[in-house]
């Protein structure tokens, strides 16, 4: 039982120890490549199949540019600041994470479903992140798509092909992947490291008043668990209650704050640099639950 709390205690020191180190986050430009790595051994251990496409997958699609324009408007409405409103939009449009399917990985969940939200929804977003800065903004910008595609294709496409090849002409390197797969939890670490400094050098560098510091924490917040609450309800109806949490709830967030920072304003990027705290807790805690069911047994 020491072990699943010594984990614990690492996802939350390196959380901290990431806070209070704000010089750690030049070395932040790893973090793409800690999560290609971990991408790459997940997918090495498991085939892709486009079977795994399911009606769920659409369902969460269209979910997220829902709640997106609900927040929007429902903060412009109560009289919200512009970039608090944009905040809002701006969480809830963000595509899944692409270390989603590391996350369930460790779940024990389906990886491979998982692969297919984040490609499916990195994909839809770098199509339509362009449109909805059209009506928020009333300015077009065609150069949003390829930014995104680039991203997907660096961080998810490039394992997954790597993966197959491996598979196809290394037959051993699928067992190498499988003994490297303990190792998958400490990459984590290391990349949650460096996210938690890269944000609190974020605040740092971006002072804004307490009373917008503290609406876009809350705000990250109820949107961080209505998102992994609402991917749960979808989820459990097809037997998949902790792949739609995830895929709905955690989020790619450094697309979106370099979108916010380039198009509205770095006070609208702190929305989804706290939604990195609150996902990132929440994994935490997943991970250590799973860890005492997995004990208990």
């Amino acid at each position: 039982m020491w072990q699943i709390y010594c984990r614990t205690g690492l996802l939350g020191g390196a959380f901290l120890a990431g806070i209070m180190l704000p010089g750690a986050a030049k070395a932040s430009s790893l973090v793409p490549y800690l999560i290609m790595l971990m991408l790459g051994v997940t997918f090495l251990t498991r085939k892709l199949d486009f079977r795994h496409i399911r009606k769920l997958h659409w369902i969460l699609l269209v979910t997220s540019p829902v709640l997106a324009v609900a927040a929007w408007v429902l903060l412009k409405l109560s009289g919200a600041p512009e970039e608090l409103a944009a905040a809002g939009f701006y969480i809830a449009f963000t595509p899944t994470a692409a270390a989603a399917p590391v996350i369930i990985a460790m779940l024990d969940g389906d990886v491979e479903f998982t692969a297919f939200a984040t490609i499916i929804s990195n994909l839809a977003a770098a199509v339509f992140f362009p449109a909805a800065l059209t009506v928020l903004q009333g300015e077009f910008h065609p150069e949003i798509f390829w930014h995104a595609s680039a991203r997907v294709a660096q961080m998810v496409l490039l394992p997954a092909l790597a993966g197959v090849i491996l598979r196809k002409w290394l037959p051993g390197s699928v067992e190498f992947g499988r003994k490297m797969g303990k190792y998958t939890f400490y990459c984590w670490t290391s990349s949650l490291f460096l996210l938690s400094s890269k944000a609190g050098l974020f605040l740092r560098e971006n002072p804004q008043s307490m009373w917008f510091i503290l609406s876009a924490a809350v705000l990250a917040g109820v949107l961080c668990a209505l998102q992994f609450f609402l991917g749960g309800v979808f989820g459990k109806k097809f037997g998949m209650r902790r792949e739609g949490s995830q895929c709905l709830g955690q989020k790619n967030t450094s697309l979106t704050i370099y979108l916010a920072m380039t198009y509205t304003s770095p006070a609208a990027a702190l929305g989804p640099v706290f939604y990195i705290f609150f996902h990132n807790l929440w994994n935490a805690c997943q991970l250590q639950k799973h860890a005492k069911q997995l004990a208990q047994k």
